[in-house]
């Protein structure tokens, strides 16, 4: 990932996992808002991330919603320098919701680092 992706199929197929009404929780005590997914195709143009240790810690399904909890470490970099611009384990929440077609899609989203 050494350029400008914002407009590539990889984040259009990315923002396809979530519902198109998906929420944002901050980890500030603030109330859901909507996901901003241009402020993150903005972020693809610049920088690069890079995740792993990504592990599921719980995932509970009843009828039509799910629940997974989980934890993971991201780096990012300036994709120009190549200067690590952070490097955070957050944990996360994602409530998930089916869809009519049965597809899970990611309704609201949490992360706290």
């Amino acid at each position: 990932m050494t350029k400008d992706i914002s407009d590539s199929l990889v984040v259009n197929e990315w923002k396809s996992l979530f519902t198109n009404d998906i929420a944002w929780l901050s980890s500030k005590g603030e109330a859901p808002a909507p996901f901003e997914f241009d402020a993150y195709r903005s972020e693809f143009k610049g920088k690069k991330i890079h995740y792993d240790q990504f592990t599921i810690d719980r995932c509970d399904a009843s009828g039509n919603l799910d629940y997974v909890a989980y934890h993971f470490h991201m780096v990012v970099k300036e994709i120009k320098s190549n200067e690590t611009v952070g490097d955070k384990l957050f944990s996360a929440v994602a409530i998930l919701k089916r869809d009519s077609a049965g597809k899970w899609k990611i309704a609201l989203l949490a992360y706290k680092d």
